[in-house]
């Protein structure tokens, strides 16, 4: 990228540097490095101490733990793992390791959790400690990135603006959707193709092209960000993609190697990926309030509350924001940010010494977004912060650029450095505030719903009977939960089945075919469903009130309650054989 990044001393002073030297750093460097790396740490340690207390709470949440599942069967020796639809294990070493989590969604996070549930033990402190440090160390690569392209202070401005970023620390602490290694992915893909181009160096753009691959392994809809990215170099710097496609042995093909290497085992199930993502298209429902969701989503995401959100709704997403009123900030900032950089573009533009890297941030943090938006049904949180850390990035360049005009003498000085020193101080008081209110949330509640406790506490009761019974799971949000906390267990989640059931009825028209999915029970089975406040779907309701009908005793109702004394879950044992099965409805018949 050295067309977008020769007006920038730092670099021009590294290049001289590797010409004289073989690729040192002039002292000075050095100590900028020595004092970025201590700022990163004290970064760091602020986000640390913001989230990191008392990782066992709340409960685990499925999605957090469906790839750390993965993990243990692989540690267990289970010859015949379990796992979400679409899941793939290959065979190694005698036991069968996790390949594919889900079409679209490659089992890295499960592979590398392997050796760090083997060295230091299965639980929920040392998994979100762990996603904690990966996300934490595309922090350092972003920060490392923008010292390249922008200066020092705008580094440092941006690991303190990410590292206190609510959404950032909370996706991190509880990652789901395989946030934390997108993360890493994308700061390391951008850091290591930037100084394997300014350094001529192939090493590292092999590097950066296998940061992207891994990113598209780790979840395809990493391809969001590498398509912006590409777009963006166009328009910010078309001399950098035609000097690329001249030079395409030096320059691309390292990247592309890299690139290939990465992505090879999603490329493997290119096939599949595609028709799974043609099934989300078909089956997208509503567009205009599919993309009203996923608009809402990205600016409660951007203004940290969506998360607080989803903890006090329990972690039902249809309820998200009916759960209480959760804090939040940092959107106005952002906006604020991007309209100090378009004007600084336009105003560069005009003198004639363009402002590249400020349009390509731009471009890529909107494009980005635009992809998200575009693609179907990507409408929770850990799909719209693929943009992350762009958004930061943004204040970070914004406040950089200020201040930058302060020392140059345009404008009046202490407006500007007022404004630049204003825009950080509010990024990071709003930052802590919600951090502060999300985690005592955490703290008081323990958990609500899918996010309590409870369920753990009643696997521990489960495993010192000496009849464990089987677990049939009429909703989302039990099965992988429970496996984590007592892998011993028995837990049947039939929701696929049953939902197909339903899909051959619709289709058969009405043609009876008989029962279209049945489970035999005993009175060592217990069904988990959950009140109507956070259930997804209607299979629990329909088991209530087919119960009603059997006498008194026959079956007994128990309501799991979490750390503030509602409801999170219902637990129903039945007295004797039975069958339950869904024919044109979910029915109850006693043998």
């Amino acid at each position: 990228m050295l067309s977008l990044v020769s007006d920038q001393p730092r670099v021009a002073e590294a290049s001289a540097s590797d010409a004289q030297g073989g690729g040192g750093h002039p002292p000075a460097d050095r100590r900028g490095l020595l004092l970025l790396l201590a700022w990163f740490l004290g970064a760091a340690l602020l986000g640390l101490f913001l989230v990191a207390t008392d990782l066992s709470l709340p409960g685990v949440y499925d999605d957090e733990v469906v790839q750390a599942s993965e993990a243990i069967q692989f540690l267990r020796g289970d010859a015949n793992p379990d796992g979400i639809e679409g899941s793939r294990s290959v065979a190694l070493f005698g036991r069968m390791l996790p390949f594919m989590t889900q079409p679209y969604m490659g089992a890295l996070k499960s592979q590398l959790l392997i050796p760090i549930f083997g060295a230091c033990g299965i639980s929920a402190q040392v998994l979100r400690s762990t996603t904690l440090v990966w996300a934490l160390l595309g922090v350092l690569l972003a920060m490392l990135w923008l010292r390249e392209l922008v200066s020092l202070p705008a580094a440092v401005v941006a690991g303190l603006v990410i590292a206190t970023d609510p959404s950032f620390l909370l996706v991190s602490r509880h990652d789901f959707g395989s946030f934390a290694l997108g993360m890493l992915f994308r700061c390391g893909g951008l850091l290591f193709l930037t100084v394997g181009w300014t350094r001529q160096r192939s090493a590292w753009l092999g590097l950066g092209g296998l940061c992207l691959g891994l990113g598209i392994y780790n979840k395809v809809d990493f391809a969001a960000f590498i398509i912006a990215a590409a777009i963006s170099l166009l328009i910010a710097a078309p001399k950098v993609v035609l000097d690329a496609v001249r030079s395409w042995r030096v320059r691309l093909l390292p990247a592309a190697l890299g690139f290939a290497l990465g992505a090879a085992p999603m490329l493997l199930f290119a096939a599949e990926t595609l028709e799974a993502a043609g099934r989300a298209y078909a089956t997208r429902g509503n567009a205009a309030v599919s993309l009203l969701d996923k608009w809402t989503t990205l600016i409660t995401t951007l203004d940290g509350s969506h998360f607080h959100s989803l903890m006090l709704a329990g972690g039902a997403f249809r309820r998200l924001y009916g759960g209480g009123e959760a804090a939040s900030w940092f959107f106005a900032v952002f906006l604020l940010a991007t309209v100090v950089l378009i004007a600084r573009v336009i105003d560069s533009g005009r003198r004639g010494s363009p402002d590249r890297i400020s349009l390509f941030l731009l471009s890529t943090t909107f494009l980005t977004v635009l992809g998200i938006l575009l693609i179907p049904r990507a409408v929770r949180i850990h799909h719209l912060m693929n943009v992350y850390p762009l958004p930061q990035l943004v204040v970070a360049v914004a406040i950089a650029r200020i201040w930058t005009a302060c020392k140059e003498g345009r404008g009046p000085r202490w407006m500007a450095s007022g404004l630049a020193g204003l825009l950080l101080l509010t990024t990071v008081i709003g930052n802590l505030y919600v951090d502060v209110q999300a985690m005592k949330t955490i703290h008081v509640t323990g958990g609500k719903g899918r996010w309590s406790e409870a369920r753990l506490q009643f696997a521990q009761t489960l495993l010192e009977r000496s009849q464990r019974p089987t677990l049939v799971a009429l909703d989302w949000g039990f099965r992988w939960s429970l496996l984590f906390a007592a892998p011993e267990l028995r837990v049947v989640e039939p929701i696929y089945e049953l939902k197909r059931a339903a899909q051959r009825e619709r289709a058969a028209e009405g043609r009876s075919s008989g029962p279209g999915w049945a489970h035999e029970g005993s009175r060592d089975t217990i069904y988990l469903l959950y009140p109507p406040s956070y259930s997804t779907f209607t299979y629990g309701a329909r088991l209530l009130e087919a119960i009603e009908a059997l006498p008194t005793s026959a079956a007994t109702v128990r309501r799991h309650q979490d750390g503030e004394g509602d409801v999170a879950f219902l637990s129903v044992s039945i007295d004797g054989p039975h069958r339950l099965e869904y024919d044109h409805g979910l029915r109850l018949v006693m043998e």
